[in-house]
């Protein structure tokens, strides 16, 4: 079989905003080591790693569509990724605690056979409120924290964040606007469940 969607990610933010969104989609997971990439414009850093893992998946499966995503909290300069464990969960919350930050989600999407790549990112700038200690504590330990970029899921509670501009997807992790762009570009419009209503064009 051909042309799959191929969703080359295990985040669960990204599963969820494919599964409101995409028709039969499959999930393919990268090894991508992305402790080895860096820029000097660290807003050009998700660009580049979604475009390493969406590489490795469609070598493997050049048949079909891969869609890769790669997601950075920008504070103050300073890149914030995922927590290693709670603890830097905890020391990341507290550090963007009432803090001004940017989400920026790079995207990469291939078919290896049609000679198709094509990369950008997504920008999206947001608030928290100050965050008690309690609230901290409360959070990394009812939350997988380890698995968000910043610690936190704007999925999973919402009340502290604050978008100022741009969308909720790019802080989940993925900008589906581009996502369904591409696929109505494809002459895939069955393979959507539903156009949102902010996404039509």
């Amino acid at each position: 079989m051909s042309n799959r969607i191929i969703l080359a990610s295990a985040s669960i933010g990204r599963k969820m905003l494919f599964e409101q969104t995409v028709r039969d989609f499959v999930i393919e997971i990268s090894d991508v080591d992305e402790e080895r990439f860096s820029h000097e414009d660290p807003r050009e850093l998700p660009r580049i790693l979604a475009e390493a893992k969406g590489q490795v998946i469609s070598q493997r499966f050049p048949d079909d569509y891969v869609f890769a995503f790669d997601t950075i909290v920008l504070c103050e300069g300073k890149i914030i990724g995922k927590p290693k464990d709670k603890e830097e969960a905890k020391a990341f919350l507290r550090f963007l605690s009432g803090k001004r930050q940017s989400v920026i989600s790079g995207y990469a999407f291939f078919h290896q056979n049609k000679h198709i790549a094509e990369s950008g990112a997504e920008e999206t700038i947001l608030s928290f409120a100050p965050l008690s200690e309690e609230f901290i504590e409360n959070y990394v330990n009812s939350h997988p924290v380890t698995r968000f970029a910043g610690g936190y899921a704007i999925q999973n509670d919402d009340q502290f964040i604050h978008i100022e501009k741009g969308s909720f997807d790019v802080i989940v992790g993925a900008p589906m606007d581009r996502v369904i762009a591409f696929l109505k570009k494809e002459g895939l419009e069955k393979r959507l469940l539903r156009i949102p209503e902010h996404y039509r064009v």
